[in-house]
C-alpha cells in the first residue's frame, strides 16, 4: 500500500493566493479605517483598536528573522522542519511589513505638524504601536551588538527591562485594585500599556 503524502494532496490556500495574503488584507484594511479615523480627528472605536493591535502582533510575531545558515534552508523546509518563505500578494518578502510602517510613519509626521500627535483620540493607538515595534527593533539591535550567555551584558538588559515592565505594571494593578479606575492616573495606565507592548514586542 502506497503512503500518502503531504505533497501528494497539498493545501490550498485561502482563495488561492498565497499563503498570509489574507491576513495581509486584512491587517492593511484595519490599518487603513484606524488612520483614516485618526487623520479626521475621530474617536476610534475600541474594536479597531484592539483587532489592529491583534493583528499587526501576528502579523510581526509571525516573521521574525531566524539565524539559519542560507544552504542549511532548503534541506530544513525539505524535511518539514520549516515552512517555505511566502510572498503575500505576490509581493516581495517585506514589502507588507514597510507599508505597515511606512503608513505609521507618513500619518505620525502630518499628525505632528498639525500638532496633533500627543492628542488623546491619537496617542494611545501610535503609543501602543510605536512601543510593540520598538521592542522589536531594540532587542534585534541588543542582540546583535551584545553577546548572550548566562552573564552577559545582554542578559543583564534583559533583566532590567523584565524589572521595570513588572514593577510598572505591579504598581499600575495595585493603585487599580486600592482606588479603582478612576484612581489610576492617565499617564501610569499609559506607561504600564506601553511597556507591556514594548516587552511583548521584545520577546
Amino acid at each position: 500500500m502506497s503512503q500518502i503524502t503531504d505533497s501528494d494532496n497539498p493545501v490550498r490556500p485561502p482563495l488561492g493566493l498565497p499563503q498570509g495574503s489574507v491576513r495581509a488584507l486584512l491587517t492593511l484594511l484595519i490599518l487603513g479605517v484606524v488612520i483614516n479615523e485618526m487623520m479626521a480627528g475621530r474617536d476610534i472605536d475600541i474594536l479597531w483598536n484592539e483587532t489592529l493591535l491583534i493583528a499587526l502582533a501576528h502579523y510581526f510575531s509571525r516573521r521574525r528573522f531566524l539565524n539559519i545558515p542560507p544552504e542549511a534552508v532548503p534541506r530544513l523546509q525539505k524535511e518539514g522542519l520549516l515552512p517555505p518563505e511566502t510572498r503575500p500578494l505576490y509581493l516581495p518578502t517585506g514589502v507588507i511589513r514597510a507599508l505597515i510602517l511606512l503608513t505609521f510613519g507618513v500619518a505620525g509626521f502630518f499628525l505632528q505638524k498639525q500638532g496633533r500627535l500627543f492628542d488623546p483620540k491619537v496617542l494611545p493607538i501610535f503609543g501602543a504601536v510605536g512601543a510593540y515595534i520598538s521592542g522589536m527593533f531594540i532587542a534585534y539591535f541588543a542582540k546583535w551588538v551584545m553577546r548572550p550567555g548566562v552573564n552577559s551584558l545582554l542578559a543583564r538588559w534583559q533583566d532590567m527591562q523584565a524589572m521595570l515592565v513588572l514593577i510598572t505594571v505591579a504598581s499600575t494593578a495595585a493603585i487599580f485594585f486600592i482606588h479603582g479606575p478612576e484612581g489610576l492616573p492617565s499617564w501610569l495606565r499609559h506607561a504600564s500599556l506601553f511597556l507591556s507592548l514594548y516587552y511583548f514586542g521584545a520577546r
